[in-house]
C-alpha cells in the first residue's frame, strides 16, 4: 500500500525543523519541489542563487533532524506557459524558462555537494517527462 501526502509549503524556509519532524515522520520518502513561488511571487521573489542558498539551509534541517531515516528526493524545476503573464512588461513574473532551468541546475549541484559530502540525498530531473509537454497548450 502506497500513501501518497501532500505539504503546501511555498518556500524553503518555511520548513523548519518542526514540519521536518513531521514529515520524516510519517513519510518513507519526501520528494521535494518547492521552486514556483520563489521566482513568481513579486514580494518575495528570489534570485537563482538565492534560491539555492535557502534550498540548501532547508536540506541541512533535513538531514539534522531526520531520525526516521526517510528518504529524501529533490526534483528539477517544472516550466510554466509563457503566457502572457510572463511576457508582460514590465515583468512581474519571472518563471522564464532560463530561469527555471537556472534552478534545476543550481538544485542538482547543491544535492551533487551535499551527496560529496556524505548526505544521503538524490536528485531526479524530471525533464524527460515535463519538457516534451511543455507549453503544448
Amino acid at each position: 500500500v502506497l500513501d501518497v501526502g501532500y505539504f503546501d509549503v511555498r518556500y524553503p524556509e518555511l520548513v523548519n525543523e518542526k514540519l521536518v519532524a513531521t514529515m520524516t515522520e510519517k513519510c518513507g520518502a519526501i520528494v521535494l519541489g518547492l521552486s514556483q513561488w520563489s521566482a513568481y511571487t513579486p514580494e518575495k521573489r528570489y534570485s537563482p542563487l538565492e534560491f539555492a542558498l535557502h534550498f540548501d539551509r532547508m536540506l541541512s534541517r533535513f538531514e539534522k533532524d531526520n531520525a526516521a531515516r526517510a528518504r529524501i528526493v529533490v526534483r528539477s524545476v517544472h516550466r510554466v506557459t509563457m503566457g502572457d503573464v510572463l511576457l508582460h512588461c514590465p515583468v512581474w513574473d519571472s518563471r522564464t524558462p532560463a530561469i527555471m532551468e537556472r534552478y534545476s541546475l543550481l538544485l542538482k549541484d547543491v544535492c551533487n555537494k551535499r551527496r560529496k559530502k556524505g548526505h544521503d540525498v538524490e536528485f531526479i530531473d524530471t525533464g524527460f517527462i515535463t519538457l516534451p509537454m511543455w507549453d503544448s497548450s
